[in-house]
């Protein structure tokens, strides 16, 4: 019996940092294996927020990095696919169709949109259709599982206003992925000002070594520590047992314990890029077969395809 189909994913922007991890990922890492598993790579999406040469050409790195990371955290290679958005090729075709079955005061009105445009360099229509292009991904990939955070599930209902669209005009059978909700993790950044945020640099980076670890904690000044180990400990709580945590000592140490190990395979994995590029040539393989499977079940029964669209006809009257 096949397993059911699991997705998750990220956009190649920077490197990972601890509340990736927590707020998003961890779920992952510990369901994965008991799915089929996919992660995608989600450099179209990059572009919503991340469109100037600059971050195209940072764009690789960025990639490999996120790879490695994810391995290194404890994402199974021999049970995940990673796969690059803009190598698959229905895509395109998938995210145009779809987009016509949604209404757009739908995502106008996308709180997770809104918080985005603020981040952004400028409001395109690419970002306001970001949980489109979402779907897009859901739906090709034929995700039966969804893991996301309490930031994303709007998303997550635009994926099934367009489902339940597609299905009550065509009689199709989309199946509606379940949501699987990751814990609420808003970490706060070292700035003690917002939640961690590559943007704001204000970061434990799943990179970062012991030394740096230490130095970075170490540096908030002692009045501001009671708050940070406040936030810390009940972060880190949702994960790890915290109730050793008696001081700031405990805090940093618990950190290490949890991102260094990280930090170290991640080298490792970097040291050979072209094992990282394979894994991802592999995956986007496979991605590449779920869509076109996809597509297919959608567009022949309604005569969609480029074979079918002229069945059946002799002459025009």
């Amino acid at each position: 019996m096949s397993k059911d189909i699991l997705i998750t994913g990220g956009r190649p922007t920077g490197n990972l940092h601890l509340g990736h991890f927590l707020g998003a990922f961890k779920k992952t890492v510990d369901i994965h294996k008991n799915y089929n598993s996919f992660f995608i790579i989600s450099n179209f999406h990059m572009l919503t927020t991340k469109k100037r040469l600059k971050d195209l050409e940072e764009m690789p790195k960025n990639i490999l990095d996120m790879v490695a990371e994810c391995i290194a955290m404890g994402m199974d290679p021999d049970s995940i696919n990673f796969y690059l958005q803009s190598n698959i090729i229905e895509m395109p075709k998938l995210y145009t169709f779809i987009q016509n079955h949604i209404n757009i005061n739908s995502l106008i009105d996308n709180d997770s949109i809104n918080e985005m445009k603020n981040h952004s360099q400028s409001f395109s229509l690419g970002l306001l259709a970001y949980s489109v292009m979402e779907a897009a991904d859901i739906i090709g990939i034929g995700a039966d599982v969804v893991p996301v955070g309490v930031d994303n599930i709007d998303h997550l209902n635009i994926t099934h206003q367009i489902i339940d669209s597609i299905n009550k005009e065509y009689s199709s059978s989309l199946k509606k992925p379940e949501v699987v909700q990751s814990v609420q993790a808003n970490i706060i950044g070292l700035d003690l000002k917002n939640k961690m945020s590559k943007s704001l640099d204000n970061c434990i980076y799943l990179k970062d070594d012991s030394d740096i670890i230490y130095q970075k904690l170490n540096n908030i000044e002692p009045k501001n520590r009671y708050d940070l180990l406040m936030n810390f400990k009940e972060a880190l709580g949702q994960h790890y047992d915290t109730k050793f945590i008696a001081n700031y000592s405990d805090l940093i140490d618990l950190v290490i314990e949890i991102v260094d190990p990280i930090s170290l395979k991640r080298k490792e994995l970097l040291s050979d890029p072209s094992y990282l590029i394979k894994l991802i040539d592999e995956g986007t393989q496979k991605a590449n077969e779920q869509f076109s499977f996809t597509v297919n079940s959608i567009f022949e029964p309604i005569k969609f395809t480029s074979k079918s669209i002229f069945e059946g006809i002799d002459k025009f009257e």
